[in-house]
């Protein structure tokens, strides 16, 4: 089972940091474009995602694919494809929540 940090803080710019810092293996302000940090989350998913957010949400997903499992996989490959410009701040909560499950049940 792997561990997120921050995976159950009512912040869900926190939950952000700490999936993405999960993602990259890194600290807060690393990653791929140094996106693993919770501000990002605020400027770029609220009031609604912009393009450079959903570009974050693409990196951190395409990491995670990189180092899941063959099952996992495909789980979030198919989240991958379905992440694209119309995809609503609700949205982005949501997909945030079901990763980190998946990541937490399934990623070690």
């Amino acid at each position: 089972m792997a561990y997120i940090q921050f995976y159950d803080d009512p912040n869900y710019a926190l939950r952000y940091e700490g999936l993405s810092c999960f993602a990259f293996d890194c600290v807060k302000y690393g990653g791929a474009g140094r996106i693993a940090y919770s501000d990002f989350y605020g400027e770029n998913m609220v009031p609604e995602p912009t393009t450079e957010g959903i570009n974050a949400i693409k990196l951190i997903l395409s990491e995670l694919i990189s180092k899941a499992e063959s099952s996992t996989k495909e789980d979030l490959k198919g989240i991958l494809e379905s992440v694209d410009e119309r995809l609503e701040q609700e949205g982005v909560a949501d997909l945030l929540d079901y990763v980190i499950k998946i990541c937490m049940e399934e990623m070690d």
